[in-house]
């Protein structure tokens, strides 16, 4: 309990000492936010004033000018679109026929390679069985350590407790 104590009184006489300086800095910063309101509120007003005079003045010529662009944007993608739209289709029932036909294709070649596949896993059952070995090993040890691990007070953050 004497640490705490302790604390308190060391905690007590800062608040105390910061007290006597906290006052008279106060009083010396809204001094220096007076003066800087008093500086700068005469000069707000016509700057803000002007601000929105040149804002105004942005926004109506702006005006001026986008009705127009917007126009001819929209009359210029109106060609585009007039002018590709009979072309599209047909490319696209042209493209749809080649990915049928690359599908159709691929999926005889497929099954050919899964024919062989089977014939060569049935004529080679030792070396099959020494592929699946090497692809089940690592997760299989994986687990096996993790299981040991645990088992002798290890965890993913360190020694368990009570270990």
């Amino acid at each position: 309990m004497g640490f705490f104590d302790n604390a308190w009184k060391a905690l007590d006489g800062f608040g105390q000492e910061a007290g006597k300086h906290v006052g008279h800095v106060a009083q010396e910063t809204w001094k220096h936010l007076d003066a800087f309101g008093q500086d700068v509120g005469p000069k707000i007003g016509p700057a803000l004033g002007e601000t929105w005079k040149h804002m105004d003045a942005f926004g109506q010529e702006t005006g001026k000018h986008v009705g127009h662009v917007t126009h001819e944007t929209w009359k210029h993608l109106d060609a585009f679109g007039q002018d590709v739209g009979p072309k599209v289709g047909p490319a696209l029932e042209e493209a749809w026929k080649h990915a049928d036909a690359f599908g159709q294709e691929a999926g005889k070649h497929v099954g050919i390679a899964a024919e062989h596949t089977k014939q060569w896993i049935e004529e080679h059952p030792g070396e099959t069985a020494g592929m699946i070995a090497c692809v089940v090993a690592a997760p299989l040890g994986i687990g096996v350590a993790h299981g040991v691990l645990r088992m002798v007070g290890f965890t993913a953050k360190g020694i368990a407790v009570g270990t």
